[in-house]
């Protein structure tokens, strides 16, 4: 999955990967949800977005509302409504229904 902002405005920072991580996938590093700008190797540093306005990402087998929250999902790699051990990191910004592999969501990977 390649990166897709659709956001003007965004946010990122460099990282160390504990894991190999393809460009658009959802990541965590310490407490901030993000997604990957470029693919980055298991222990190379790459640049994550942790903040747009308008990102595609992957989600759930879940139907999504616009304002929703959205939690990462850590083990799938996508995003899900379901708060219970998973990461606050923003709001669905465009609906999706349940088969939809991606969503546009307002990326906020600070929350947690």
């Amino acid at each position: 999955m390649s990166i897709e902002m659709r956001g003007k405005e965004f946010s990122s920072m460099v990282v160390t990967a504990t894991t190999a991580v393809a460009a658009g996938e959802l990541m965590k590093v310490e407490d901030t949800v993000g997604v990957a700008f470029s693919a980055i190797s298991e222990g190379a540093s790459g640049v994550m977005v942790y903040e747009c306005d308008a990102i595609e990402v992957a989600k759930a087998a879940v139907a999504m509302a616009v304002g929703e929250k959205i939690y990462l999902d850590e083990t799938n790699k996508v995003v899900t409504t379901v708060s219970t051990d998973n990461t606050l990191c923003g709001r669905v910004k465009e609906a999706a229904a349940d088969t939809a592999s991606v969503v546009i969501i307002d990326l906020k990977g600070y929350l947690a």
